[in-house]
Parts: C-alpha cells; sequence; structure tokens
C-alpha cells in the first residue's frame, strides 16, 4: 500500500511511471478475472483482495524488519515458531 501511495505522490509531482505500472497490473487482474468468471462483482472483489493481501504482507514485513534489525537479535530467536528445530 505504501508503495501505491508513493506512486500516487509521484504522479502529482509529474512521475507517470510508477503509477502505470499499478495501473497495468490492476487492469490485467480486473480484465482477467472478469472473463474468467463473466462477473463484474467478483473482478472487484479480486482488486479488493488483492489490495488487502499486498496491504498485509508488507505490514508483516515491514513489521519483522523492524524487530529483527533493531531487536539486536538473531532472526530465530525473534521468531522462534517460524523455524525448525535442529534435532
Amino acid at each position: 500500500m505504501l508503495g501505491l501511495l508513493a506512486s500516487l505522490i509521484g504522479f502529482a509531482l509529474g512521475i507517470y511511471g510508477p503509477i502505470l505500472l499499478y495501473a497495468a497490473y490492476f487492469s490485467i487482474l480486473f480484465l482477467d478475472c472478469l472473463f474468467r468468471y463473466q462477473d463484474l462483482r467478483v473482478a472487484f472483489f479480486a482488486l479488493y483482495a488483492v489490495l488487502v493481501q499486498f496491504t498485509a504482507y508488507g505490514v508483516g514485513f515491514l513489521k519483522s524488519t523492524i524487530l529483527v534489525n533493531f531487536s539486536g537479535k538473531e532472526p530465530q530467536e525473534v521468531f522462534p515458531q517460524l523455524f525448525f528445530k535442529k534435532g
């Protein structure tokens, strides 16, 4: 979501490349879903689902990056539930 917001700010400042990439991506997604399922609502829901997914992934990545980089610990110590035990 931050990338989309940065693209919108760039668009306002006259930088068109990033927002055009987002427009192309969302257009392809929308059209693919529309042709595949033949339902306008489903196509719009797909756009919403992608925004939710990108936002959740971004927030999780940002949170884990901050925790690992500023805790002074190894990633295995910060997130022990994500790593297999040797054994």
